[in-house]
């Protein structure tokens, strides 16, 4: 009898690991010997799940995804009110604060590689084709609800991904103390109301769990 494989309690562990690592110093300073070490197991161990650096990033790219949408998936649960639900997430996109940081410190690491590596650009896009596809469920959920009229749902969900990214781009580079940053913030929050022939009451922001 063959020894049963301990992939699925390894991989997750090397890559919750690459993940900590990737935020804290960039893929500049990620290897297999550092992850290694982190574990406190021989590097052979990690090569053996993933054989090479780029292997175990591209892994990481998915493992991002996955990520991503296991969390706001939980949040989305969180409101069984459709009126709060789609208010929470209108401020969530939108707000002063970057969040999570973990999350943007790995994604901007990864996506620089795009640029040089068509493998992982390929991940990222496959990412943001599943947050269009996640967005579009959104959409068919706030429809039924009465809040929102969308005749062009995969148009309009590629829109509002931009406009979601759009704006972590700008406060994630120009900050919160940009001279006009309320005004950036009030524009691209209500592009992403008129797109969907939507309106919200303004109320206080919310902070949410890190991915």
């Amino acid at each position: 009898m063959g020894r049963k494989s301990i992939a699925h309690i390894r991989k997750p562990d090397i890559l919750r690991h690459t993940y900590r690592l990737v935020a804290e110093e960039g893929l500049a300073g990620m290897s297999i010997n550092k992850i290694a070490r982190r574990m406190n197991v021989n590097p052979g161990i990690v090569m053996h799940y993933f054989k090479n650096k780029e292997r175990l990033i591209l892994a990481l790219v998915d493992y991002m995804l996955e990520r991503a949408e296991a969390f706001y998936e939980l949040e989305f649960e969180k409101y069984e009110d459709p009126h709060q639900n789609f208010k929470y997430w209108a401020d969530y996109y939108f707000q002063t604060y970057e969040n999570p940081p973990a999350w943007q410190s790995v994604f901007w690491s990864c996506y620089a590689l795009s640029f040089r590596n068509e493998k992982v650009k390929k991940r990222i896009q496959n990412m943001y084709k599943r947050f269009v596809e996640g967005t579009i469920k959104k959409l068919e959920y706030y429809e039924k609800q009465g809040l929102v009229e969308v005749d062009k749902k995969e148009e309009v969900a590629t829109i509002l991904v931009t406009l979601i990214e759009g704006f972590g781009y700008f406060r994630l580079t120009m900050g919160p103390h940009h001279p006009h940053f309320n005004e950036v913030l009030l524009f691209f929050k209500q592009k992403y109301l008129d797109v969907m022939n939507a309106t919200i009451c303004d109320r206080p922001h919310n902070q949410i769990s890190s991915i």
